[in-house]
């Protein structure tokens, strides 16, 4: 594994409904099947979110409450005889293969993961959202706390805890460079010291002995010094307007050297894997902070006269620590939702709560030609007519199929414009699906997450 994101971490739909068929005595099937239907639902519509990058951080974490708070569990062990349920996950630390779980406590821990790892490429590749990134810490936070009977490879704790540190100082990191002109000068340069060594505290956590950890360790150094140097660098800032121009060089001298250190590990990193080379050291926030770095050398010349490579450091800095410093770390606190189980399962029928789309009251109303055109995901009727499964590869309701295209703004503007024309919604969305078979505009699916 190069570095968490690099990778998607990648699962198979499981439908509880169909794999379950067979009951034990005393179980209301109709119930348990409604159930398996409800379970099903919310776990692909967290995988929907987890597959594109459209949702923001809060949605996802949402949707990861309401999947885990289901008995998926104690639904399997109502069951007659062996389940049919099975969970398949890629795994993505060390050896790439796919592992198979037939316990729901680990489905469980698995998307989880699947989400921590979605939000940090979210906040850090897509939005530059330190919220984003923070939350991924509290789901790393809530994994290695969990009790589970054993780890596979993708939740060795150990992992799971550099992952949690490398977010915290990704994080911190990003909120220092995208706010700077924001926040006061010390200030910057606490968050600064206390992402510096958070990504230290993730370098001493990751296992180098399984494939691609030597890859991802060195990545996550290269990141130390990276920050390090924008740190020394802040340092020179702060000294240099308290007239402390000695230790302003010496803290400028220190960051030059931190970022020599970045680009040999840039180097080593793709060494690790020549075929799938990334030049670290010519990404944008390499450039960002090398600029800032010989903004503050040529203001430094000009104060000496002197090319900054002919001024040797004239005091001994103490290495960059939060001893003294008033940096802070706000993790999202993320916590293990309870299995309501007698809301699901125990509880009489009158008294159900949280109930969304209960498909079985509507199987029980409509007829067999109207359940032809039930929407494959939340078994409505309504609207489906407009979403054959020609066009779409299955029977999708209106807001369901809407969740699933790529092109959502391109649609709505335009049954917008025909609403406002003809003044019926009905004619608007199907005069809408035949200009887009027309023009050829392609409306995919998303993939299984």
């Amino acid at each position: 594994m190069a570095y968490p994101g690099s990778r998607q971490k990648r699962t198979t739909k499981v439908e509880f409904h169909n794999c379950l068929r067979e009951w034990k005595d005393g179980v209301d099937t109709e119930r348990a099947q409604w159930v398996g239907q409800e379970i099903t639902r919310r776990r692909e519509r967290l995988s929907n979110i987890l597959t594109g990058q459209d949702a923001v951080a809060t949605d996802a974490i949402e949707a990861l409450r309401l999947y885990l708070e289901m008995p998926v569990q104690e639904l399997i062990d109502m069951a007659q005889g062996e389940s049919n349920a099975r969970f398949y996950w890629l795994n993505i630390i060390g050896v790439e293969y796919t592992i198979r779980y037939d316990d729901a406590q680990f489905d469980r821990a698995s998307m989880m993961m699947k989400t921590a790892l979605w939000l940090r490429q979210r906040g850090l590749v897509i939005l530059a959202d330190p919220e984003s990134v923070l939350w991924a810490a509290g789901v790393f936070d809530c994994i290695q706390e969990m009790d589970l009977p054993f780890r596979s490879p993708d939740l060795y704790v150990k992992d799971i805890r550099a992952l949690s540190s490398q977010c915290s100082a990704e994080a911190l990191f990003l909120k220092v460079r995208e706010n700077r002109e924001f926040l006061s000068p010390d200030s910057c340069l606490d968050t600064a010291i206390l992402a510096a060594e958070k990504f230290q505290e993730s370098t001493e956590l990751i296992n180098t002995q399984n494939k691609g950890g030597k890859k991802w360790k060195t990545f996550v150094h290269f990141k130390y010094h990276l920050c390090s140097a924008y740190a020394r660098t802040l340092q020179s800032l702060t000294f240099s307007q308290a007239n402390r121009t000695k230790e302003s060089v010496a803290s400028l001298l220190e960051g030059r050297d931190h970022m020599e250190r970045a680009k040999e590990e840039s180097e080593d990193f793709d060494r690790c894997d020549p075929e799938s080379s990334v030049y670290l050291s010519k990404s944008e926030e390499f450039r960002r902070i090398e600029f800032l770095v010989e903004k503050r050398a040529s203001e430094c010349e000009k104060d000496y006269n002197k090319s900054i490579d002919q001024l040797p450091p004239m005091v001994q800095l103490l290495p960059l620590d939060t001893s003294s410093s008033t940096g802070t770390l706000d993790k999202r606190l993320f916590r293990l939702p309870a299995v309501q189980v007698d809301t699901w399962l125990n509880s009489p029928e009158n008294e159900r709560t949280g109930i969304v789309n209960d498909s079985s009251d509507i199987n029980s109303t409509v007829t067999d030609e109207e359940k032809k055109s039930m929407c494959a995901k939340c078994c409505t009727v309504s609207c489906t007519t407009y979403m054959p499964s020609y066009f779409i590869g299955v029977n999708h309701c209106l807001v369901c199929h809407m969740d699933t295209v790529i092109y959502k703004s391109m649609f709505s503007m335009l049954c917008t414009l025909h609403k406002l024309l003809t003044g019926s919604i009905k004619s608007a969305v199907i005069v809408t699906m035949e200009i887009c078979q027309m023009g050829s505009w392609k409306i995919k699916r998303r993939g299984r997450g």
